[in-house]
């Protein structure tokens, strides 16, 4: 289920953060505070500043308008119901373990090249969070420690723990940073 979250996370990504950019970064039916001020900065900047968006802010919007366009938001729907059934599944598996542990990211990290090209900046920079982004749309606390290095790069470990379970997540990180030297590892 781990692998086939990325379907799940970039639909959600795609209209939410199209959504939430549409709505000056308020979005739509929180209970809690608005802020105002927000709105109003955000929605110049955008008219404004546009442009000056990233790669993968122009293709989030471009990506999650063409699926709400096209799809009449269904496509958003069926992430958001299936979002309950990937915390199930990482729910199971904390009922067996503590914490679950894994990479931070899938590989090393990429080369930053300014002058790489936009396709190339997209891949590599989304490429990286395969193994975060899930746990932002389950909720589940998780923690990125350093657990080695690779040709003078630090490797990062992901652990992720229960829902309000974060002090639990802590703690494990704590104790492997304690007992173990990573750097030189």
């Amino acid at each position: 289920f781990h692998r086939k979250a990325g379907g799940i996370v970039w639909s959600l990504i795609s209209e939410g953060g199209t959504a939430a950019l549409r709505s000056n970064g308020l979005g739509h039916g929180w209970a809690g505070l608005y802020n105002s001020g927000l709105a109003d900065a955000m929605g110049k900047g955008l008219k404004s500043q546009s442009k000056d968006l990233s790669p993968h802010a122009k293709l989030v919007l471009l990506v999650g308008s063409y699926m709400s366009d096209q799809y009449n938001g269904r496509m958003y729907a069926r992430a958001q119901n299936a979002r309950r059934d990937l915390r199930k599944a990482y729910d199971d598996l904390l009922d067996r373990f503590d914490v679950l542990a894994m990479p931070t990211t899938p590989m090393k990290a990429h080369p930053n090249d300014a002058n790489s090209e936009p396709g190339a900046m997209l891949t590599h920079g989304w490429d990286m969070v395969n193994n975060t982004a899930p746990f932002n749309m389950t909720g589940h606390p998780a923690i990125s420690i350093p657990c080695g290095k690779s040709n003078g790069l630090p490797i990062g470990l992901m652990l992720v723990g229960k829902h309000f379970d974060d002090a639990k997540v802590l703690r494990v990180a704590n104790a492997f940073e304690q007992h173990t030297n990573w750097e030189s590892l």
